[in-house]
Parts: structure tokens; sequence; C-alpha cells
């Protein structure tokens, strides 16, 4: 149980994102740039040692999460939010099918049970702004969701400080690639200056911890399903910071993916007394 309660405080970080970046001025380079250097920092004064041992496990997972946070910027960019955000969330299916290869894990009936139940729920809080949209950016954003997937697998496969490391690596890659980017944009006002600080301290920096902490304890595909509670906040802090309505169906489908989280840990838990 303390796994999965780390997981869930790692997707209630990352769900504060989008709210955030509704109240910044600033351009999505900068905001990725900026996010990734305070991140990046963060993780260096806390963790020294993530600077070191970087073996071939972390630079795969450094890339893949610099190409995760990339590809999703230009996804939105290409085609809708509804259609990047969503598509990006099928990465438990990814890691349903990589688990065995990577892991030597295997989904179990409860996780297999939930995964399309996770799906449609996420589904239902984008409908509305789910269409053909951009064959390059809804490309893209599937390849976020299989860059996200090989992130998720790879935190599992590392240990605490490896999956920092790797954190750190992935930062560091988006500072070398954006940053040049970003240099040209609008000045920075007090606000976007906390906007950023949030961004990489919190939402990347402090989730990340957590998250690596939490997956020691879980299968990958377990952690993976957890973070669908990631697309149930990010409404909820967007209608609390600027004022965004819910729709019925966003509601229907956070009940579907909490409802889902709450069987599957009730189903896993009692299982475990059996074999007990």
């Amino acid at each position: 149980m303390s796994g999965r309660l780390l997981i869930a405080a790692a997707a209630l970080l990352w769900s504060t994102g989008g709210a955030a970046v509704k109240l910044s001025s600033l351009g999505g380079t900068q905001l990725v740039a900026g996010r990734a250097i305070v991140a990046g920092l963060v993780l260096l004064v806390l963790f020294p040692k993530a600077r070191r041992g970087w073996n071939r496990d972390v630079w795969i997972a450094g890339a893949a999460y610099a190409a995760t946070c990339t590809l999703f910027i230009f996804a939105n960019t290409l085609t809708t939010a509804g259609n990047a955000i969503f598509l990006q969330n099928i990465a438990p299916a990814w890691v349903m099918l990589m688990s065995p290869w990577l892991l030597n894990e295997r989904a179990t009936f409860a996780e297999r049970v939930t995964l399309p139940i996770s799906i449609v729920g996420c589904l239902l809080f984008f409908v509305d702004d789910v269409s053909a949209g951009s064959m390059l950016g809804n490309g893209l954003a599937v390849g976020a969701s299989f860059s996200y997937a090989t992130v998720l697998l790879f935190y599992r496969r590392l240990d605490v400080m490896g999956g920092i490391a790797a954190t750190l690596c992935g930062n560091l890659m988006i500072c070398v690639f954006v940053l040049p980017f970003a240099l040209d944009g609008p000045t920075p006002a007090p606000i976007d200056y906390a906007v950023v600080f949030h961004l990489g301290a919190v939402q990347q920096a402090g989730a990340a911890i957590l998250y690596v902490r939490g997956i020691r304890e879980l299968s990958a595909m377990e952690g993976a399903l957890l973070v669908y509670l990631e697309p149930v906040m990010s409404p909820v802090w967007a209608f609390l910071a600027v004022g965004e309505r819910l729709t019925p169906l966003a509601i229907v489908g956070g009940a579907l993916i909490v409802g889902g989280a709450v069987w599957r840990t009730w189903y896993t838990t009692r299982a475990a007394r059996r074999v007990g």
C-alpha cells in the first residue's frame, strides 16, 4: 500500500502541470527549458550521487524522458490537446506488452481487466476535444506514449538512485536541445518565475522522486495504471486555478479510473491474503 500511495502522490503532482501552465504567459519552449533547469538543479542538490555511475539503462531512460517531454509539446502544437493527452496515456498498454521482455513481469488478471476501463475513462475526459486531428501530431503523441512507457519501465528496472539519475539525465538533455529555442520569447513576469519553479521542483523533480521510490514495491504495470490518476486530477486543478468546468463525461471518466484502481487494489489484496 505504501508503494501505491507514493505513486498516487506522484500522479497528483504531475497533474498540476496543466493548471500551472495556464497561469503563465511564457511560450512552450521557455516553460520546458525552465522546468528542466529547475528540476535538474533540485535533483543535483538533493542527490549529488546521481551525477555518477550512469550506465546504459540510465542513458536509455534519460533519453526516453527527454523524448516524452519534447514529443508531447510538439504534438500539442500539431493536433488537439485532447488527442495529445489521450494518445500519450495509452502508455500502460505499451508497458503491458514490454514488461515480460524487459522485466520478466506479466500483467495480472486485475491489471488486464482495468487497463481498458482506464483507457475508456481517460477518453471520456477529453472526448469533446478528440477529433481526427493532424496525422503528424497524432503520430508524435503515439511516439510520446511509447517513450513514456519506456520511462516507466526503466524506473522499475533501475534502483532509486538510478531512477533519479535518469531523471537528471533527461532534464540535462532537454536543456541542451531546447534552451537555444527558448531564449527568444516574452519577458517573464513574477508569476512566470513561480510557475517555472513549481513545474521544475514540484511537478517534475518531486513527482519523479516519489515515483522511483514507490515503484520498488509494485509491478511496472500497476505503477503505470496508477498514473491514470493524473488525468483525473488535472481538470480539477484547472477548475480551481482558472475556473474551467468539469463536464459530466469527465466526471464519469474519473469515476471509472478511480473505481478501477480501488477494485484492483481490493482484488490484489484479497488474492495475496488467500495465498498467504
